[in-house]
């Protein structure tokens, strides 16, 4: 009797033991154990940067769903957790659903990510880039160039100190292409002068001053466009810290000056103190020469008299622009007026051109290139916005806007592929005269 009581309990012993073994794949199933076969998500992060020239601010979705809205221009997100996987996004214009441009990604799991919208509406892009992820030892600072500056080219960059000449130095970062971002280099952290060049060119296209350097900061140097034919801007985003995303302006604009007073002889103009152009005759335009940005005085002189303006304003010039400054009216009541330039390069190589009416007594003009009205009751001391025609010849008329008269006629007008013009009337209504200047 006791050995048939010892074999029930050892068969009930095992029956209880089997069950429990049965059973733990349940319980296991309810708790977060992490074991060989089992290991947590790690997930992708990006953030947004929008520098798409022309785009005043920009949706952009993921998967149906509007992940940063109304995201402006020269401006940047902080980081969202995406799944590791193929993922798609679409840029849309800000409130809207017409799509600017769309990219697909395969993103990996604890990686961070940079997203730009650069280039052109007309033309525009996506950029992926994967951050560096290793901050640089204590006394350094990391940065690294991304070029999404259209129409420009290769570009080199340096980093100087204060006063340093480009002269006899390498770039630190050497033809970098439009849509592409170099490898990270580790500098010492301090105050360092960053300038940008042309390829193999030691011309300064951007030079951001004196500017300090944080200890262990990394930073995504991005060049783009924000006006002008030759010059370019920088945001620096940062990496690592708070991710803050800022403009670094250039200390650099451009200006020219447009002769168009009919009773004045050859002109000066001068910004600040210093001679910018020299010897300006009528119906002719200077060249466009740099200028510090910010708030200066523009002053035009007699080239025979120095010293004695005819006509001066003042004029705050952003960086990274081109601006052109037009002396027009009559002796004694002459006037300089700004014009703000818009010199992106057409992303259909067609020929980019607006029209301006700087005659000081003409009634408002409608301009017709060929059979087609571009542009539409210009006031005098006004321009149109910029119109993309194909290239070829043509004769241009300017009429007045009210009794449709041809007040200007121009024959054989040669637009070029992928310049951008401004063609001015300028004089006196009774004797309307054409001038047509390069911009780009």
């Amino acid at each position: 009797m006791t050995t048939f009581c010892l074999m029930d309990e050892l068969m009930s012993r095992r029956f209880r033991l089997l069950a429990a073994v049965l059973a733990m794949p349940l319980a296991l199933s309810s708790c977060e154990i992490d074991t060989i076969n089992s290991f947590p998500t790690t997930y992708a992060k990006i953030r947004f940067v929008n520098v798409l020239a022309e785009a005043a601010a920009v949706d952009v979705i993921e998967g149906g769903n509007l992940v940063w809205p109304n995201v402006a221009y020269q401006a940047g997100t902080g980081s969202r957790e995406f799944q590791p996987s193929d993922t798609n996004f679409v840029v849309n214009v800000a409130g809207g659903t017409t799509q600017l441009t769309s990219g697909g990604y395969t993103l990996f799991g604890d990686q961070p990510y940079t997203l730009i919208a650069y280039g052109l509406v007309a033309a525009p892009a996506l950029l992926m880039i994967p951050d560096d992820t290793v901050e640089p030892s204590s006394g350094n600072f990391a940065m690294r160039l991304v070029n999404t500056a259209a129409g420009i080219g290769f570009i080199d960059a340096y980093l100087t100190k204060a006063d340093e000449s480009l002269d006899n130095l390498s770039p630190n970062f050497s033809a970098v292409g439009y849509g592409t971002a170099t490898i990270t280099f580790r500098f010492a952290s301090g105050e360092w002068r960053l300038r940008i060049t042309p390829y193999a060119s030691k011309t300064v296209i951007y030079d951001s001053g004196t500017r300090p350097y944080a200890d262990q900061r990394m930073i995504d140097a991005i060049v783009y466009n924000r006006g002008s034919g030759t010059l370019v801007n920088v945001l620096a985003a940062d990496v690592n810290g708070a991710a803050a995303v800022a403009v670094a302006d250039s200390t650099l604009a451009n200006v020219k000056a447009v002769h168009a007073a009919p009773q004045t002889g050859a002109v000066n103009m001068r910004v600040d103190a210093a001679t910018l152009v020299s010897g300006e005759v009528y119906a002719s335009a200077s060249a466009y020469a740099p200028v510090a940005a910010g708030v200066r005085t523009i002053a035009f002189e007699e080239t025979a008299a120095p010293g004695t303006p005819l006509a001066s304003i003042g004029r705050t010039f952003a960086a990274a622009t081109d601006s052109t400054i037009v002396l027009t009216g009559f002796a004694g009541s002459l006037q300089a007026i700004p014009l703000d330039d818009s010199n992106f390069p057409s992303a259909t190589s067609r020929s980019r051109v607006r029209f301006a009416n700087m005659s000081p007594d003409a009634a408002p003009l409608d301009v017709v290139v060929g059979s087609t009205k571009q542009a539409s009751a210009l006031a005098s001391g006004t321009t149109s916005g910029y119109v993309e025609i194909d290239a070829g010849t043509y004769t241009l008329t300017f009429n007045d806007a009210a009794t449709g008269a041809t007040k200007l006629t121009v024959p054989d007008v040669i637009l070029t592929p992928a310049q951008t013009s401004t063609i001015y009337a300028i004089g006196a209504a009774a004797q309307l005269a054409p001038l047509l200047v390069l911009d780009r």
